[in-house]
């Protein structure tokens, strides 16, 4: 099932532990930022200058929080104790939170910059990228290399989220039945070494 861990790659593992929620990464980078001008963040900071693509900010409060409490889950961000004070961060970054979050925002810079921001950010756009290596693969090849993380479903959209945004291309292999191969474009080849350092 999806919801169990098979896959023998434990960076793999981490991606999608990591974009389980879809502002989890853009979270880690804005706090990364915050981070470098105050030392953290306000949950309201936050909720109006995560970058949502498209050189667009702000996104939903509710799921901010819930992408806040998954990173303080995954032990990234943790609440600030001497919160109360109004110049004092709400939010911090960990000890490998730190990591996590400079490399949240070079992908997001890059990502912006090939304006696929928000197909980036979704749940299995980056771990789906990061499956497949420099040479052409097949679904199937894929779906192993995820192990019991990702159902048929999902794979299949972002395989095609990912072909459309030009991070991927598809060829279709002749035989019969003909399949399909998947490989990084240039632009996926780019993103792909920023994505593999989160793992």
């Amino acid at each position: 099932m999806a919801g169990e861990r098979f896959t023998t790659n434990p960076g793999l593992a981490r991606l999608a532990s990591l974009f389980h929620r879809r502002w989890a990464a853009p979270v880690l980078a804005e706090l990364w930022r915050e981070t470098q001008r105050r030392g953290g963040s306000t949950f309201v900071t936050l909720v109006h200058r995560v970058e949502t693509g498209e050189g667009r900010r702000g996104a939903p409060a509710g799921s901010v929080r819930a992408a806040l409490d998954h990173l303080v889950d995954l032990g990234l961000v943790a609440r600030h104790t001497g919160y109360g004070h109004p110049l004092r961060p709400e939010y911090i970054l960990t000890a490998p939170g730190i990591a996590m979050a400079e490399g949240c925002a070079r992908l997001e810079s890059r990502a912006c910059g090939f304006g696929v921001w928000g197909i980036a950010r979704k749940k299995w756009s980056m771990p789906v990228l990061c499956a497949i290596d420099e040479r052409p693969r097949r679904f199937g090849e894929v779906a192993r290399e995820l192990g019991g993380l990702i159902t048929p479903r999902a794979l299949a959209g972002a395989l095609k989220d990912l072909t459309n945004a030009s991070l991927l291309w598809r060829v279709v292999e002749e035989g019969y039945p003909p399949r399909a191969l998947y490989a990084p474009t240039e632009r996926g080849l780019t993103l792909t070494p920023l994505v593999r350092a989160l793992g």
